[in-house]
């Protein structure tokens, strides 16, 4: 049987992959909220198009998979969510034309994009990853 745990598990990963999907093709794709009737869970996939806005953050993203290695990330980097001094962040693109602080990241408490430091950015993910392997061996 499948949880409320993992559900949310699997759609943060959906939330992630529709993010590349999203620069890769310049649609905006949105998730619904989980649903669940009868043991069977729903998560539907709103696909339309960009407004000015979407373009801007979708250059980001499509540029965040493209250089993504030259900051020592991984394109599939783009869509985590880190935490930061004490903050839950989320990466969703690279800003090419701001080399000192290239990754664009939105605070997840205030909900504004920020420019932060690669280095920075690659450290936070590292010490997400190393929490998370060790909330699932105590698991």
């Amino acid at each position: 049987m499948i949880n409320e745990q993992q559900i949310k598990l699997i759609a943060k990963d959906l939330a992630r992959a529709t993010q590349i999907v999203s620069a890769k093709h310049g649609v905006v794709v949105d998730l619904t909220v989980p649903s669940e009737e009868k043991e069977r869970w729903q998560i539907s996939l709103l696909i339309s198009a960009q407004s000015r806005d979407d373009q801007d953050l979708n250059e980001q993203a499509r540029a965040f998979l493209e250089h993504a290695s030259e900051h020592d990330l991984r394109p599939e980097d783009l869509g985590r969510e880190f935490l930061m001094n004490g903050e839950k962040w989320t990466l969703y693109g690279l800003n090419v034309a701001t080399p000192r602080y290239p990754i664009v990241a939105t605070k997840l408490s205030d909900g504004r994009n920020y420019k932060l430091r690669a280095a920075a950015v690659k450290l936070a993910l590292e010490r997400t990853d190393t929490e998370a392997l060790g909330e699932q061996a105590q698991q």
